[in-house]
This record gives C-alpha cells, structure tokens and sequence, in this order.
C-alpha cells in the first residue's frame, strides 16, 4: 500500500470504513445516550460531563481504528504504538468515567429492580 509521507494531512485524509467498528461504536452510542436521557427525564440527575465522557471515549476508539493512524500503523511501529496507547489507556479511561454501569442501574424501571433483586422465583 503506497502511503503518502505521514503529516496531519495524510492522517485525516486517510480515513477508513471499518463496518464492524462503526457498527459497534454507533449502537453502543444510541444505547447509552438512549439510557442517559431516560435518566435525565426521570429525576435530571445524570451529570453531562460523563456523557461527553463516554461519548469522547467511543470517538478515540473511532480515531485509532478508522483514521489515517490505522495504515500508518502497519508501516510505522511508534504510529502502532499510539493506536495501542489510544485502545487501551484513553478510550477505557474515558469510557470508565462516563460510567456505563452506573447508568445502566440507573436507567431501569422501579419493576426492572424489583425483578433483578428478587432473584429467580421458585415454581409453585
């Protein structure tokens, strides 16, 4: 693969379509931004930081797969290593503090608790 000389040019203009990735990255966003604003409505209590949080923490995994730092990679060991860096340091760390789990329990209905809390029910 002939790559142009590796500037801030090359690096935005060398983007990628990875299906899977793109995929994944946009239905993970439609549910937590789906559960956030459930959260919101119900009480108004989830914090906007941790949504821009999860939301910049899917973007980095976005940046590390599919722009131009992804050919490069192949060519350049220190370019793999940033994507390296990206997917394991930046994206958990910022997915982390936009606490998915968190919103998750948060999200569910009264009855949704009550199910899960009682554990399964014995027959009879």
């Amino acid at each position: 693969m002939d790559l142009p000389p590796l500037d801030l040019d090359a690096a935005v203009t060398q983007w990628q379509l990875r299906p899977g990735v793109l995929t994944a990255v946009l239905l993970t966003a439609v549910a937590y931004l789906t559960a956030a604003r459930r959260v919101r409505h119900s009480d108004n209590t989830w914090p906007a930081w941790r949504t821009l949080s999860f939301t910049a923490g899917l973007g980095v995994v976005v940046i590390a797969t599919c722009t131009g730092i992804q050919p490069y990679g192949r060519i350049l060991e220190w370019v793999h290593m940033i994507e390296h860096l990206l997917l394991i340091m930046a994206a958990p760390a910022l997915l982390a503090l936009g606490s998915p789990l968190q919103l998750v329990a948060d999200a569910r209905s009264p009855t949704d608790g009550a199910r899960c809390s009682r554990g399964p029910s014995s027959p009879g």
